[in-house]
Protein backbone atom coordinates (compact mmCIF):
# COMPACT_ATOMS: atom_id res chain seq x y z
CA UNK A 1 0.00 0.00 0.00
CA UNK A 2 1.41 3.39 -1.04
CA UNK A 3 -1.66 5.75 0.30
CA UNK A 4 -2.97 6.06 3.78
CA UNK A 5 -6.48 7.46 3.70
CA UNK A 6 -7.58 9.37 7.04
CA UNK A 7 -10.35 7.58 8.93
CA UNK A 8 -13.32 9.58 10.54
CA UNK A 9 -15.89 12.12 9.17
CA UNK A 10 -13.87 14.86 7.65
CA UNK A 11 -12.84 13.68 4.27
CA UNK A 12 -9.40 12.91 2.95
CA UNK A 13 -9.23 15.55 0.35
CA UNK A 14 -5.51 16.85 0.62
CA UNK A 15 -3.31 14.27 -1.17
CA UNK A 16 0.52 15.32 -1.51
CA UNK A 17 2.40 15.22 -4.58
CA UNK A 18 4.44 12.05 -2.93
CA UNK A 19 0.86 10.13 -2.89
CA UNK A 20 0.89 10.27 -6.59
CA UNK A 21 4.90 10.04 -6.95
CA UNK A 22 5.57 6.53 -5.36
CA UNK A 23 3.15 4.59 -6.62
CA UNK A 24 3.79 5.77 -10.32
CA UNK A 25 7.10 5.48 -9.63
CA UNK A 26 6.43 1.69 -8.17
CA UNK A 27 4.17 0.72 -11.11
CA UNK A 28 7.14 1.87 -13.60
CA UNK A 29 9.60 -0.08 -12.11
CA UNK A 30 7.63 -3.32 -12.96
CA UNK A 31 6.22 -2.23 -16.48
CA UNK A 32 8.41 -1.20 -19.30
CA UNK A 33 5.64 0.47 -21.22
CA UNK A 34 4.40 2.31 -17.89
CA UNK A 35 8.35 3.24 -17.27
CA UNK A 36 8.32 4.49 -21.49
CA UNK A 37 5.25 6.55 -21.39
CA UNK A 38 6.01 7.95 -17.55
CA UNK A 39 9.36 9.10 -19.06
CA UNK A 40 7.77 10.41 -22.15
CA UNK A 41 5.46 12.48 -20.20
CA UNK A 42 8.09 13.90 -17.33
CA UNK A 43 11.08 15.24 -19.61
CA UNK A 44 8.46 16.42 -22.37
CA UNK A 45 7.06 18.39 -19.64
CA UNK A 46 9.92 19.45 -18.68
CA UNK A 47 11.19 20.54 -21.76
CA UNK A 48 7.93 22.22 -22.25
CA UNK A 49 7.88 24.45 -19.13
CA UNK A 50 11.79 25.40 -19.41
CA UNK A 51 11.12 28.73 -19.80
CA UNK A 52 9.10 28.73 -15.93
CA UNK A 53 11.21 26.48 -14.38
CA UNK A 54 14.65 28.10 -14.84
CA UNK A 55 16.60 31.40 -15.92
CA UNK A 56 17.68 32.05 -19.52
CA UNK A 57 21.13 31.18 -18.97
CA UNK A 58 20.40 27.72 -16.96
CA UNK A 59 18.17 26.37 -19.91
CA UNK A 60 20.76 27.09 -22.18
CA UNK A 61 22.83 25.30 -19.91
CA UNK A 62 20.01 22.44 -19.36
CA UNK A 63 19.31 22.73 -23.26
CA UNK A 64 22.87 21.88 -24.08
CA UNK A 65 23.37 18.75 -21.55
CA UNK A 66 19.81 17.77 -22.85
CA UNK A 67 21.53 17.46 -26.51
CA UNK A 68 24.93 15.88 -25.15
CA UNK A 69 22.68 13.32 -22.46
CA UNK A 70 20.72 11.89 -25.62
CA UNK A 71 23.66 11.67 -27.57
CA UNK A 72 25.58 9.51 -25.18
CA UNK A 73 22.49 7.44 -24.82
CA UNK A 74 22.05 6.79 -28.36
CA UNK A 75 26.07 5.97 -28.61
CA UNK A 76 25.48 3.25 -26.07
CA UNK A 77 22.15 1.62 -27.30
CA UNK A 78 23.39 -1.80 -27.80
CA UNK A 79 23.34 -1.59 -23.49
CA UNK A 80 19.93 0.04 -23.46
CA UNK A 81 16.59 -1.94 -22.96
CA UNK A 82 15.25 -1.09 -26.17
CA UNK A 83 11.89 0.91 -24.09
CA UNK A 84 14.16 3.03 -22.89
CA UNK A 85 15.60 3.94 -26.44
CA UNK A 86 12.63 4.11 -28.16
CA UNK A 87 11.47 6.48 -25.60
CA UNK A 88 14.55 8.51 -26.11
CA UNK A 89 13.98 8.32 -29.88
CA UNK A 90 10.46 9.74 -29.61
CA UNK A 91 11.97 12.56 -27.71
CA UNK A 92 14.66 12.96 -30.31
CA UNK A 93 11.82 13.14 -32.80
CA UNK A 94 9.20 15.51 -31.46
CA UNK A 95 12.10 18.03 -29.98
CA UNK A 96 14.22 18.08 -33.26
CA UNK A 97 17.49 17.03 -31.11
CA UNK A 98 20.37 16.57 -33.72
CA UNK A 99 22.17 13.14 -33.32
CA UNK A 100 24.99 11.02 -34.26
CA UNK A 101 23.80 9.24 -37.70
CA UNK A 102 26.64 6.55 -36.74
CA UNK A 103 24.85 5.99 -33.56
CA UNK A 104 21.49 5.11 -34.20
CA UNK A 105 22.63 1.52 -36.20
CA UNK A 106 23.22 -0.64 -33.13
CA UNK A 107 19.70 0.41 -31.06
CA UNK A 108 17.68 -2.42 -33.12
CA UNK A 109 15.01 0.04 -33.84
CA UNK A 110 15.40 0.65 -37.64
CA UNK A 111 11.97 2.14 -37.96
CA UNK A 112 12.26 4.75 -35.19
CA UNK A 113 15.99 5.28 -36.39
CA UNK A 114 14.83 6.19 -39.69
CA UNK A 115 12.18 8.44 -39.06
CA UNK A 116 15.18 10.25 -37.25
CA UNK A 117 17.05 10.39 -39.77
CA UNK A 118 14.82 11.65 -42.20
CA UNK A 119 13.63 14.82 -39.65
CA UNK A 120 17.19 15.62 -40.09
CA UNK A 121 17.73 15.65 -43.41
CA UNK A 122 14.62 17.64 -43.44
CA UNK A 123 16.08 20.43 -40.96
CA UNK A 124 19.13 20.66 -42.46
CA UNK A 125 17.39 21.07 -46.01
CA UNK A 126 15.32 23.85 -44.36
CA UNK A 127 18.31 25.16 -42.58
CA UNK A 128 16.86 24.74 -39.38
CA UNK A 129 18.53 23.01 -36.20
CA UNK A 130 15.86 23.41 -33.66
CA UNK A 131 16.63 23.94 -30.05
CA UNK A 132 14.59 22.38 -27.02
CA UNK A 133 12.21 24.27 -26.94
CA UNK A 134 11.34 26.57 -29.94
CA UNK A 135 15.15 28.92 -29.19
CA UNK A 136 15.25 32.31 -27.74
CA UNK A 137 18.91 32.07 -28.48
CA UNK A 138 20.21 29.61 -31.08
CA UNK A 139 22.96 27.15 -29.98
CA UNK A 140 25.93 26.41 -31.91
CA UNK A 141 25.27 23.33 -34.01
CA UNK A 142 28.65 21.24 -34.85
CA UNK A 143 29.16 19.80 -38.32
CA UNK A 144 28.26 16.62 -37.24
CA UNK A 145 24.92 18.03 -37.43
CA UNK A 146 24.70 19.03 -40.96
CA UNK A 147 23.66 16.72 -44.18
CA UNK A 148 26.41 14.69 -45.17
CA UNK A 149 27.34 11.11 -46.75
CA UNK A 150 27.44 9.91 -43.70
CA UNK A 151 23.43 9.82 -42.90
CA UNK A 152 22.60 8.72 -46.41
CA UNK A 153 24.90 5.91 -45.98
CA UNK A 154 23.78 4.82 -42.16
CA UNK A 155 20.00 5.84 -43.58
CA UNK A 156 20.08 2.87 -46.63
CA UNK A 157 21.85 0.61 -43.55
CA UNK A 158 18.54 0.79 -41.84
CA UNK A 159 16.81 0.67 -44.72
CA UNK A 160 18.57 -2.33 -45.54
CA UNK A 161 17.98 -3.87 -42.10
CA UNK A 162 14.37 -3.81 -42.90
CA UNK A 163 14.85 -5.35 -46.40
CA UNK A 164 13.28 -2.44 -47.95
CA UNK A 165 15.82 -2.68 -50.72
CA UNK A 166 14.48 -0.39 -53.31
CA UNK A 167 14.72 2.49 -51.14
CA UNK A 168 18.25 1.26 -50.62
CA UNK A 169 18.91 1.12 -54.11
CA UNK A 170 17.15 4.82 -54.66
CA UNK A 171 19.36 6.65 -51.44
CA UNK A 172 22.48 4.98 -53.12
CA UNK A 173 21.70 5.85 -56.54
CA UNK A 174 20.34 9.74 -56.28
CA UNK A 175 22.25 10.48 -53.04
CA UNK A 176 25.60 8.49 -52.96
CA UNK A 177 27.12 9.51 -56.03
CA UNK A 178 28.50 7.40 -58.51
CA UNK A 179 28.98 3.63 -57.00
CA UNK A 180 31.15 0.31 -58.79
CA UNK A 181 29.50 -1.87 -60.49
CA UNK A 182 30.66 -4.46 -58.45
CA UNK A 183 28.69 -2.51 -55.74
CA UNK A 184 25.58 -2.68 -57.25
CA UNK A 185 25.87 -6.45 -57.82
CA UNK A 186 26.72 -6.93 -54.31
CA UNK A 187 23.08 -5.16 -53.30
CA UNK A 188 20.91 -6.76 -56.14
CA UNK A 189 22.80 -9.94 -54.52
CA UNK A 190 22.24 -9.19 -50.52
CA UNK A 191 18.25 -8.56 -52.20
CA UNK A 192 17.93 -11.54 -52.86
CA UNK A 193 19.70 -13.08 -49.58
CA UNK A 194 22.66 -14.89 -51.09
CA UNK A 195 25.06 -13.33 -48.40
CA UNK A 196 28.30 -15.50 -50.32
CA UNK A 197 27.94 -13.78 -53.40
CA UNK A 198 27.45 -10.10 -51.98
CA UNK A 199 30.94 -10.50 -50.13
CA UNK A 200 32.34 -11.52 -52.90
CA UNK A 201 30.77 -9.18 -54.68
CA UNK A 202 32.17 -6.52 -51.99
CA UNK A 203 35.85 -7.56 -51.77
CA UNK A 204 36.40 -6.89 -55.22
CA UNK A 205 34.73 -3.42 -55.33
CA UNK A 206 37.47 -2.96 -52.15
CA UNK A 207 40.18 -4.06 -54.41
CA UNK A 208 39.00 -2.88 -57.85
CA UNK A 209 40.27 0.71 -58.68
CA UNK A 210 37.85 3.07 -60.73
CA UNK A 211 38.09 2.79 -64.41
CA UNK A 212 38.19 6.72 -64.66
CA UNK A 213 38.86 8.41 -61.27
CA UNK A 214 35.86 10.50 -60.25
CA UNK A 215 35.21 13.47 -58.39
CA UNK A 216 35.61 12.82 -54.92
CA UNK A 217 32.75 14.51 -53.89
CA UNK A 218 30.51 11.78 -55.94
CA UNK A 219 32.67 8.69 -54.64
CA UNK A 220 30.61 6.62 -51.90
CA UNK A 221 32.20 2.64 -52.68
Amino acid sequence: MYRQYRVGELPDIQIPHRALIAPLQALSQRDNKVAQLLFDVVVQAVVDNADNLMTRGEKDTWIQQLHDSVNVIISNSYICNPDMLRAVLHLVINNDIIVSPDALAAGHLEALGVLVLERQVLLAQKGLGKDLPPPQKKLKIDSSSQLNTSTWINMAELYKSLSMWDVVRGIIHSKLGKIKSETREALEAEATSDSVQAFVFYRTALNTQWAEEPDPTEVSC
